[in-house]
């Protein structure tokens, strides 16, 4: 089963819980009701004296307007509950992240421990073919833990604890950060993070239960005169026994909930150890991060008020007793990929021991770092350049703007705009940069726009960053625009709406939009506004976007060749591909990129297909594009523009 499958898998465990959710709501309303009709039955029997006929408690039970009544109320706050919860939700990853009050690493951070974070997580994303995540750091957490949230790979937060950092070397805390993008290529945090709204709608119930048992015996004491005490005695008796009975029921559904949320959250958690190994290469760094937290006094403790809603998210428990444990027990992890591990952490606590005696450090392990991370990069970006068409056919790929380099520069990157990449300024210019015409007429237009919107003092630093990117290839250049992508994502908003308000201004400053253009600014928008609605939206059938899907195949061959026969051919060896899940296709010879909101239009569509469908179509892209035996970099940045958009995620070229 490959990540598109599991993506897949874990939706239709989404599906699952909805069926579960709302069977529990059901009985939860059908619970309530039958506590109503009884507080109604002994209110009545009061009265009349305690004569317990049942025919009157069975009127009450089935009176349709008491049904109504009590089924109408769970719901609504079932709902709002929920609604509300997945609201304060609703900016993905980065909303959990700060409710359990982390702080968002700043790209460009002097702090040795977190720059090596960034950069591991960086290197994984780009191996993985996922885009990198926006990285937290829960400071007043000194247990060992992370978590990863979101809706979407474009929305998605990775946070760990100052434990982590504090204790794990790079080769633990990649492996760690590799169990976290697991998550996020098996589409678990989707499924984690409604399961948070889920939870908090039953809670509510039961929060509303204990208060009505809190405020209950108030009643009495408000009452004035020993008759008024008297008369009001039962009803309070009444009440509050009615308060304890909505208690108990939401504590119940409750619990019920967190079963379902232990038995999925340990299936997942196994395979994300898997993966991670997967990712890595590396066993044993997995399984001594595993020991690190088995021998730490701390664990994997989470102290925030707010872990509990999220504890099927951590890496490992986040609670030293939980009743029901959301993860395998640390042992049974270590001894899954260590056999011989006996349980002894003598040696594990003589390591922390010496790392923490290592606190501050030296300029050179800084520069290590860098070296370490340069390198990683070069060899991912040259790996990924020579396989875009298979090992075999790798010199067959053919840039447009410069031919494939026998290295990489990037490691050879000038120390002065890496640092201005990793700033906002300098990533705000490096965007600019990327989209500035070779043309001098259309680029001094383009060159009056920045000015405008910027001033002067940007010109100097978009005319450097003009200069280096164009001495790289295609996947160079996109990894250098994601590194100041990531750097401009910490932005408010409303900066984030100005840069792509003029971005947009220099693709249209000729009048026209050519496909390089068009995919450089999907890019940009996918990752800097990511639509977080969009990625919820129900999953369609992959016959029902046929149309668009053909649509986006055809104009995909005209890139190609000017020859309508062979574009024809091209589009042919895609759509041929699809047929089994999208259908027949029908050759739309109107179609062409020049119909911009139409082709626009059906990629958005795209979006609510199933992972396994993305992936099929996606490929039948590539097929289109490589039907000429190579790949130039406009076709390069449209297949990635093709990828981000449709949320393709954990998908790379070269396989």
């Amino acid at each position: 089963m490959d990540f598109f499958e599991r993506q897949e898998a874990a939706q239709k465990a989404t599906k699952r819980i909805v069926i579960l959710y709302v069977t529990f709501v059901i009985l939860l309303a059908l619970s309530i009701h039958l506590a109503v009709s009884l507080l109604l039955f002994l209110g009545s029997e009061t009265d009349t004296g305690f004569s317990l006929n049942k025919s009157v408690f069975l009127n009450f039970f089935i009176d349709p307007l008491l049904l109504l009544l009590s089924f109408g109320i769970t719901f609504s706050i079932i709902a709002i509950a929920t609604a509300y919860k997945n609201f304060n939700l609703r900016q993905g990853g980065a909303a959990v992240a700060l409710s359990l009050g982390a702080r968002e690493v700043n790209p460009g951070t002097l702090n040795y421990r977190e720059k090596r974070l960034l950069n591991v997580i960086e290197e994984i994303a780009l191996a993985s073919g996922v885009p990198a995540p926006r990285v937290f750091i829960m400071d007043d957490e000194p247990g060992i833990n992370a978590f990863a949230a979101g809706y979407s790979p474009n929305d998605a937060a990775i946070a760990v604890t100052q434990g982590a950092l504090l204790y794990f070397n790079r080769e633990e805390l990649q492996a760690v950060i590799g169990h976290e993008f697991s998550h996020i290529l098996n589409g678990d945090m989707r499924l984690n993070i409604k399961l948070i709204g889920v939870l908090f709608g039953i809670l509510c119930i039961s929060i509303i239960g204990s208060l009505i048992v809190r405020l209950a015996p108030r009643m009495t004491t408000r009452s004035r005169g020993r008759r008024s005490k008297n008369s009001n005695a039962g009803v309070v008796v009444l009440i509050f026994a009615f308060g304890a009975m909505v208690w108990l029921i939401g504590s119940i559904g409750v619990l019920c909930g967190r079963i379902i949320q232990a038995m999925i959250s340990r299936q997942r958690e196994k395979l994300a150890d898997a993966s991670s190994i997967q990712f890595t290469r590396n066993p044993n760094a997995m399984a001594n991060a595993l020991k690190i937290i088995g021998a730490c006094s701390h664990g994997g403790t989470v102290n925030n008020v707010h872990a509990s809603e999220i504890s099927h998210m951590f890496f490992t428990s986040a609670f030293s007793k939980q009743l029901f444990a959301t993860h395998p027990p640390v042992l049974e992890r270590i001894q899954s990929i260590d056999s011989s591990f006996d349980g002894d952490y003598t040696a594990t606590r003589k390591l922390m021991v010496q790392r923490l005696k290592r606190q501050e450090k030296k300029e050179e392990e800084n520069e290590e770092e860098n070296l370490i991370h340069r390198g990683a990069i070069a060899r991912t970006i040259l790996r990924n350049a020579d396989s875009l068409l298979g090992t075999e056919e790798a010199d067959s790929y053919s840039g447009e703007q410069t031919s494939k380099p026998e290295k990489s520069p990037l490691p050879d990157m000038q120390s002065a705009i890496q640092e201005q990449i990793l700033a906002s300024g300098g990533a705000t210019a490096c965007l600019l940069a990327s989209l500035i015409s070779s043309e001098q007429s259309i680029r001094d237009i383009q060159i009056g726009i920045v000015r405008e919107g910027y001033g002067d003092e940007i010109i100097q630093q978009i005319e450097q960053m003009d200069g280096y990117l164009r001495t790289l290839n295609a996947p160079e250049k996109r990894y250098v625009c994601e590194t100041a992508v990531n750097t401009l994502r910490v932005l408010p908003n409303r900066d984030i709406s100005i840069l792509l308000a003029h971005l947009e201004k220099l693709v249209y400053a000729d009048a026209q939009v050519d496909a390089f253009e068009f995919a450089s600014l999907r890019l940009f928008k996918s990752r800097l506004m990511p639509d977080v609605i969009r990625s919820r939206a129900k999953i369609q059938a992959p016959g029902q976007l046929a149309k668009d899907a053909s649509y986006v195949l055809r104009v995909l061959a005209n890139f190609g060749t000017p020859d309508a026969d062979e574009a024809r051919n091209a589009w042919s060896a895609g759509a041929t591909s699809l047929e089994s899940s999208f259908g027949a296709m029908v050759y739309d010879k109107q179609a062409h990129f020049n119909d911009l909101n139409r082709f626009d239009t059906a990629l958005l569509n795209l979006v609510n297909l199933s992972p396994v469908a993305k992936r099929d179509f996606i490929e039948a892209c590539k097929a289109v594009v490589t039907f000429d035996q190579q790949i130039t970099d406009t076709e390069y940045y449209f297949l990635y523009a093709i990828a981000d958009v449709i949320e393709v995620t954990g998908w790379k070229l070269g396989e």
